[in-house]
């Protein structure tokens, strides 16, 4: 698919990544599974100078990027490398803007800052979901919730796509990415305000998704399937950058406050459980994706196809209570995702909306 159209996008292989690094000092930021994968070594040493640093696996915390960008700020780092999934991507591209101005993590949270400067920032994709490399925000939780930092200077200067990267992903991750990334495709494009260049690039990409994640997770070898994925995942990060995420991201973040789910599994369940009843309320919106009317049956085709509600049982160890839930989606982090969604979620609807999620959840996994 056509990715052109995105900033900073640079196709080049793995092992073209010292075409992209545009100062002497490096710092490589990855993950403590990523960097024991035998590909990454030799990369870390191809590179002059570099610094690597390995944080824990899993969703950044404000204390991880905080360490991060000390480690930055004190070896004189100019280009920072982020190498992984979307928690390796955002670690590195809050950190380094923290180290660029000498600012906390907490000070960029829940509010754009105005800053003038941040490292340069090269991010290479691992997985196919989250499109952290070429969107303008950062997700890290703090107190076990996540939450949000947002500015021009976070998006990343340049991406480099190499699905080789990508052939050892585990079937599990697999799923939960791409459906990540299709749940972004969709809720940005049909956004309230979605601008015509999320509509092309959400539709896109839910098109490729639809055609290509099930052949990825049942041969994750297949390289060309890969980078299909990968592109999609571009394209779905850009359309959310443009247009923001909906309802299914606001269910998935509250849901995982209280049960710990993968990000991608949690959207993914709260998009699927809240589709039709918004498809019924907005399907002009709808229709821009959607123009022969087959939405809904294709996705629940595609969920059951890649195995969905088998990967959801290893998490569905207790059932959702509606008002937890209620109170969790009704939180002010998750509010503007609410309202941008094709049916907007207000105050008056959030219990209807957890009663629905829970409701779905306690019938399935009962």
């Amino acid at each position: 698919m056509n990715t052109d159209h995105i900033p900073g996008l640079v196709p080049l292989p793995l092992d073209g990544l010292a075409e992209a690094i545009s100062t002497p000092c490096v710092g490589f930021v990855t993950d403590a599974h990523l960097a024991l994968l035998p590909v990454v070594g030799p990369v870390v040493d191809a590179l002059p100078d570099a610094e690597l640093i390995v944080i824990p696996a899993g969703e950044p915390t404000v204390e991880t990027v905080d360490v991060v960008a000390r480690r930055l700020a004190s070896s004189g780092v100019g280009t920072v490398i982020g190498f992984g999934g979307g928690s390796v991507i955002d670690t590195a591209k809050l950190a380094s803007l923290c180290a660029a101005t000498g600012t906390p993590v907490e000070w960029h949270l829940g509010a754009i800052r105005p800053v003038e400067s941040s490292l340069d920032v090269v991010a290479v994709p691992t997985t196919s979901g989250s499109g952290a490399e070429v969107t303008r925000t950062c997700v890290v939780s703090r107190c076990g919730r996540k939450s949000w930092a947002w500015n021009d200077l976070l998006r990343p200067s340049k991406v480099l796509v190499d699905p080789d990267v990508t052939l050892g992903l585990p079937r599990n991750g697999t799923i939960a990415g791409g459906l990540d990334a299709l749940v972004h495709a969709l809720e940005a494009s049909t956004a309230p305000d979605a601008e015509p260049g999320a509509v092309e690039s959400g539709s896109a990409a839910i098109e490729v998704i639809d055609d290509v994640l099930p052949v990825v997770v049942a041969d994750g070898a297949d390289r060309a399937a890969r980078a299909e994925m990968l592109d999609a995942a571009l394209c779905a990060g850009f359309a959310i950058d443009l247009a923001g995420t909906g309802i299914g991201h606001g269910v998935g973040h509250a849901l995982a406050s209280l049960i710990p789910i993968p990000h991608g599994l949690a959207v993914a369940f709260g998009m699927w459980s809240c589709l039709a009843w918004g498809m019924e309320a907005a399907p002009e919106r709808y229709r821009r994706v959607d123009a022969d009317g087959t939405l809904h049956e294709r996705i629940g085709a595609l969920l059951v196809t890649i195995g969905f509600e088998h990967e959801l049982r290893k998490w569905a160890t207790t059932e959702i209570d509606a008002d937890a839930l209620a109170l969790e989606l009704a939180r002010d982090e998750h509010r503007p995702m609410c309202l941008n969604n094709a049916r907007p979620v207000g105050d008056g609807e959030i219990a209807t909306v957890a009663r629905m999620v829970s409701e779905a959840w306690n019938t399935t996994f009962a």
